[in-house]
Order: C-alpha cells, then sequence, then structure tokens
C-alpha cells in the first residue's frame, strides 16, 4: 500500500529535512495567535445599608471599588460643605 521500508535512504532523507525544517520555524508561527483575553469584569463589594429609625429592611448595596471611594469622596465633601455651612451660619435653603 503506502508504506515505506523503515530502511529507506531516501525516505529518511526527506524525513530528516522536514524535521530540521519545522525546528527553525519559529513556535509563534505554528501556533495559531489566541485572541486576547477579555478583561475581567472588577469584583463587587457589597454593604448593607438601613435608614436609621425606620420600619423598612437594609437594603444590600454592591459597587466596584472605585464606585465605592467615588461614592465615599462625594459624601466626604457634602458632609464638609454642611460643616463648614454651619460654621459660617449659612440656612440650608440659602444655597
Amino acid at each position: 500500500m503506502g508504506l515505506r521500508p523503515v530502511c529507506d535512504s531516501e525516505y529518511l532523507k526527506k524525513l530528516a529535512l522536514a524535521a530540521a525544517a519545522l525546528a527553525l520555524v519559529p513556535p509563534a508561527a505554528i501556533a495559531q495567535d489566541a485572541p486576547p483575553a477579555p478583561p475581567k469584569p472588577e469584583k463587587k463589594v457589597c454593604r448593607v445599608e438601613g435608614a436609621t429609625g425606620t420600619i423598612m429592611p437594609p437594603k444590600r448595596i454592591c459597587h466596584t471599588k472605585d464606585e465605592w471611594a467615588a461614592i465615599e469622596a462625594a459624601s466626604g465633601r457634602s458632609n464638609d460643605n454642611f460643616r463648614d455651612d454651619k460654621r459660617a451660619g449659612v440656612v440650608s435653603g440659602d444655597r
């Protein structure tokens, strides 16, 4: 059929030439370039927040770390503004 004897010198020469050619080809050229992995979504951090003095159950609120930092920064600014307004004697309706 299509089988050749192992001791065929012409066949061995071609096999050695093919092996040498494959050894010279860089592995990146042989392998397909894999598409870059999509970025992992940021992990959510959940907090339970409830209003004091209400009968409503507390709410679970989830945001990323960056979103929580922005919320806390905005909250800190509003607290600072409130404190500064109180010191200046500004009434809440004056703004």
